[in-house]
């Protein structure tokens, strides 16, 4: 512990090091627990990593986190499968990806491009092959000059501490947020929506296990009807 200020919702607490992620790119902060604190939310202020916690640390203590994995796991999940669709779009139709939210209705990706439904379906078939054939997703930071000569995705003009996600064969994209080490993880991925926006097209998708829950209650609500 190096910092623990008390707030108005709790305390905030720094650490020399954290496997927590923060509020950014999109997606929501890790919860979890640090010793018997919960985690109530993490932000990023200045470069330094906040977390908000429920009790009180002093500085230089030695603490234990522990982050709620199933949730981290599926916006995982999720944050991949939404690289290798706008990977696959790009590749397929020179889509841009202009905007990215995920949320607990699942992930909207906004593309320049404006798609009608077999093109759709056709982005939706080619994810799931990446996803089959399980290949490699890499996280790395190159250095100012390999940066100039990599032809990445990025919604953002990006010069320094730029963060690449590589999806093998399939997607090079900036991105800050925890993703999966094998497309095979991210489970399936269903385009659940798709509609015009601002010329272009906004995609509502779900993957792996989120994808599952929903296709598990939509065949319940199809079944009851029919009885």
């Amino acid at each position: 512990v190096l910092e623990c200020v008390k707030v108005e919702k709790g305390f905030n607490l720094v650490l020399d090091k954290t496997t927590f992620f923060p509020n950014g790119g999109g997606q929501l902060a890790d919860g979890g627990m640090i010793d018997n604190a919960n985690v109530l939310d993490v932000n990023e202020e200045n470069g330094v990593i906040v977390h908000l916690v429920d009790k009180e640390f002093n500085p230089g203590d030695s603490i234990f986190g522990k982050i709620d994995w199933e949730t981290r796991f599926r916006r995982m999940q999720n944050h991949t499968g939404e690289h290798i669709v706008c990977g696959v779009a790009h590749r397929l139709f020179g889509c841009e990806n202009t905007g990215f939210h995920m949320g607990t209705f699942g992930i909207t990706a906004d593309l320049s491009v404006l798609l009608n439904d077999e093109q759709v379906r056709q982005i939706e078939l080619e994810a799931n092959k990446v996803v089959f054939a399980n290949t490699k997703v890499s996280c790395f930071y190159p250095n100012e000059s390999e940066l100039k000569t990599l032809n990445y995705r990025s919604k953002l003009e990006l010069t320094e501490n730029v963060r690449l996600v590589e999806i093998e064969g399939c997607d090079l994209c900036a991105c800050c947020a925890p993703h999966v080490l094998y497309t095979g993880e991210v489970g399936i991925i269903k385009i659940l929506e798709h509609s015009s926006n601002r010329g272009g097209t906004r995609l509502l998708l779900k993957c792996g296990l989120d994808a599952l829950e929903d296709l598990c209650a939509k065949c319940d609500s199809v079944a009851a009807v029919s009885a």
